[in-house]
């Protein structure tokens, strides 16, 4: 007796794609058999429906940045005219930068005041220099900083961290 078989070989095929610069990108597969005609593959997984543009993949480059921030604690600081206060603690999270054992490479972060009911990007507000990194956040993967805050002069005032990486733009973040 005489059995036919037919065996289907699936394969899986990974490619890095290059990068193009902040944007949104759509990809697609091809392939060809023996150097024949390219067919172009979507989503969908229907061939014989032929590529549509909306079922391609879609790729999105985003800037290096901050993900995420946080002032930490504490919530309310007294401080002296002059004088450094206790640490102030802030949280920084970038992907694939502070994940690791240690300080981000290339992380900058700053603790500042300014008046009440004002936002921290506001050229009213006075930054402090660069806080010093303290302990990995081993539960959410960012790093925590520390700094004192020297005290200005008597009065009332809102305070919070900013950071940035690699000199790029500053992230502010309070409570």
């Amino acid at each position: 007796a005489i059995v036919d078989r037919a065996y289907k070989v699936v394969e899986k095929l990974q490619a890095t794609l290059p990068n193009p610069g902040e944007g949104s990108y759509r990809f697609a597969w091809r392939f060809n058999l023996d150097d024949g005609t390219y067919a172009y593959c979507d989503n969908d997984g229907l061939a014989m429906n032929g590529f549509t543009e909306d079922q391609a993949g879609t790729l999105t480059v985003a800037a290096e940045g901050i993900d995420s921030c946080v002032l930490q604690f504490p919530d309310t600081l007294t401080s002296y005219e002059g004088r450094p206060s206790a640490n102030v603690y802030g949280r920084v999270y970038a992907m694939g930068i502070t994940n690791g054992t240690g300080a981000g490479a290339g992380i900058e972060g700053q603790l500042g005041y300014g008046p009440l009911s004002s936002a921290p990007s506001d050229a009213s507000w006075t930054w402090g220099g660069n806080a010093t990194f303290n302990v990995d956040d081993t539960a959410g993967g960012g790093d925590e900083y520390q700094s004192p805050l020297t005290g200005p002069a008597p009065g009332m005032y809102s305070y919070a961290y900013r950071f940035r990486l690699n000199g790029g733009a500053w992230t502010y973040c309070d409570k």
